[in-house]
C-alpha cells in the first residue's frame, strides 16, 4: 500500500488548516460556554483572549515556525512527503495529550463558565498560529528553502 504523499507547500497549507479549523472549533465551544453562563461573561472571556495571545506568542508561534522549518527541510530528495508528515511525532503526541485532557476537563463536574477560558485561549491560540502556515505557503521563508 502507498502512503498518501503531497508536495511540501501542500503540507503547509494542510497544517494550517487544521489549525485554524481546531481553533475555530475550540472557540465556538468556549464562546458558546460563555454565552450560555449568562453571567459575569466578560472576566472570562477576557481572561480567554489575553491568554489566547500569550499562548500564540510564547508557544504555539513557535511550535507551528517549527514545523514549517520541519516540512521544508527533512526528507531531503523527496519532492513528495506524507501528508500527515504536516506534524512531528511529538506534535501527534501532544495532540493527543490534549484532547484527552479536554475530554477529561469537559466531563469533570466543572461549571463550564471556569472551563471556557481555556478553550477560547486554545482555540485562539491556534488560529493566530495558523497564519504562520498561510505566510510560508503564500511566501515560504528564503533561509529554510534555500536549506
Amino acid at each position: 500500500m502507498q502512503t498518501p504523499a503531497a508536495e511540501r507547500k501542500v503540507l503547509i497549507l494542510i497544517a494550517g488548516t487544521v489549525w485554524l479549523m481546531v481553533g475555530l472549533i475550540l472557540s465556538a465551544v468556549g464562546i458558546r460556554w460563555i454565552i450560555l453562563a449568562h453571567r459575569g461573561i466578560i472576566i472570562p472571556g477576557l481572561i480567554g483572549l489575553f491568554a489566547g495571545l500569550l499562548i500564540d506568542r510564547w508557544k504555539f508561534s513557535r511550535l507551528s515556525l517549527k514545523n514549517i522549518r520541519r516540512i521544508f527541510t527533512d526528507y531531503p530528495g523527496q519532492s513528495r512527503i506524507c501528508v500527515f508528515a504536516f506534524q512531528s511525532t511529538e506534535g501527534y503526541v501532544m495532540i493527543a495529550a490534549m484532547m484527552i485532557l479536554g475530554y477529561t476537563l469537559r466531563h469533570l463536574p466543572i461549571d463550564k463558565i471556569y472551563l471556557s477560558p481555556v478553550y477560547l485561549a486554545i482555540g485562539l491560540g491556534l488560529m493566530l498560529s495558523s497564519l504562520q502556515y498561510y505566510r510560508a505557503y503564500a511566501a515560504p521563508p528564503p533561509d529554510i528553502v534555500s536549506h
